[in-house]
């Protein structure tokens, strides 16, 4: 179902709150997970404590995850387990102060990729491990902002000697549950999170203790994930159109949580805009008119709010009022070594030049190409043009557009 809005209609909502959806939901997100028994593949992997750092085998494509990382103080002598990553040599105490000293510890990191990318962090959810009789029997796992100071999660209890390693138990892996961690709730790219695992109690130099392939499988063995993950709104199509009863602006978006606003802006240059109008929540698909148009080209661009202040800008479609105008409205890449993509809109269809001038207002190309009624997009291959910076603009009745900046390298 289409929202439907005049500019004069639109007036008598204008004064409600505003919010519009924005970001994807979802449950349970894994965010890294390592399968020890590929670790042999690794480069150094095998019979060696495991490569340091490890990378994980699957990571979410919404963070960048730090592999897995012995302390300095962690000790690899002799030939370790062919299908775990740890170490040996760890300091026979129960003192976690002690052993963090010692830099005998693991750690990894996790960050969001994007501003607009929400997180939260529901803690490790699986944690496979083998120790040997003289090895640590627990471990005190601990976390980090932005390389601040480490804050205790909570202590687990390594139980089982056996050679075939074991899991943690369903107690101890809801200890490390992490969902009420503030920090860790909804965080972007601007937050890093360390999280570090110390283990304690060994009573033998030569103890080891591993995060290790239980059951000889290819099932993740140490796990990472999110309770939560909010994506950005995605404004799937945006376009705009000349009608009888002024200029219809649609767009649809996917993707529709947590967003602030989302605001309608015209430009009469393409440069400065203005709101035109904003929406409400409850919507994925918005269609406006704007019973007003100005003269000459009409510029809309999408302004997306977040809750936390932070915005983002959509394309500009652009529609043209009377005459036979035609208005640049998008070019890409603005640094190209010879392709560029031009938006071009039209009021009718017609032969227009572009013309590229360098910073002197010097000609340095010349483009003769045709647009029909409505918006075009155009290829064109300036590879033979000079390398430098150009402004780049429509000349039509000897009247020139709204011009754009590229660099040619």
């Amino acid at each position: 179902m289409k929202k439907i809005f005049t500019l004069s209609s639109f007036k008598i909502i204008s004064a409600l709150s505003l919010a519009v959806a924005s970001l994807n939901y979802s449950h349970a997100q894994v965010l890294a997970s390592w399968d020890m028994n590929s670790i042999a593949t690794y480069p150094g992997g095998v019979n060696n404590f495991g490569p340091s750092p490890a990378a994980p085998n699957s990571t979410n494509a919404n963070v960048v995850v730090g592999g897995l990382t012995r302390g300095t103080g962690v000790g690899t002598t002799g030939t370790g387990a062919a299908r775990g990553f740890g170490g040996n040599g760890w300091t026979q105490t129960t003192d976690a102060a002690t052993a963090i000293a010692a830099n005998q510890f693991i750690t990894f990191t996790v960050q969001p990729l994007s501003t607009n990318t929400y997180i939260s962090i529901a803690g490790i959810t699986t944690f496979n491990y083998r120790r040997s009789g003289t090895g640590p029997s627990t471990a005190l796992v601990q976390y980090s902002i932005n390389g601040g100071t480490f804050i205790d999660i909570a202590t687990v209890s390594f139980t089982s000697t056996a050679t075939t390693g074991a899991s943690l138990s369903a107690g101890d892996l809801a200890s490390l549950n992490t969902s009420t961690v503030t920090a860790m709730q909804g965080i972007n790219d601007a937050t890093v999170v360390t999280f570090r695992i110390v283990p304690l109690g060994s009573t033998g130099t030569a103890g080891t203790f591993y995060i290790f392939d239980f059951g000889n499988s290819t099932t993740a063995d140490f796990v990472l994930s999110a309770s939560s993950l909010i994506l950005p709104l995605n404004v799937v199509e945006f376009t705009a159109s000349k009608t009888n009863n002024g200029n219809l602006v649609s767009w649809t978006t996917s993707n529709e949580v947590n967003v602030q606003s989302i605001v309608l802006e015209r430009s009469a240059d393409g440069r400065s805009f203005s709101q035109l109008a904003s929406f409400i929540a409850g919507s994925a698909s918005y269609t406006f008119t704007d019973a007003t148009p100005l003269n000459g080209a009409n510029y809309y661009r999408l302004k997306i709010v977040d809750k936390n202040g932070t915005f983002k800008l959509s394309k500009v479609v652009a529609v043209m009022k009377g005459g036979k105008g035609a208005a640049i409205t998008g070019i890409y890449p603005t640094i190209t070594t010879g392709g560029l993509t031009l938006s071009v809109a039209a009021a009718a269809t017609q032969k227009l030049q572009l013309i590229f001038t360098d910073l002197q207002g010097r000609i340095a190309a010349v483009k003769n190409i045709s647009v029909t009624t409505g918006n075009n997009t155009l290829n064109l291959d300036i590879s033979t043009v000079s390398n430098g910076m150009y402004l780049v603009k429509v000349l039509q009745n000897d009247n020139e557009a709204t011009s754009f900046k590229i660099i040619k390298q």
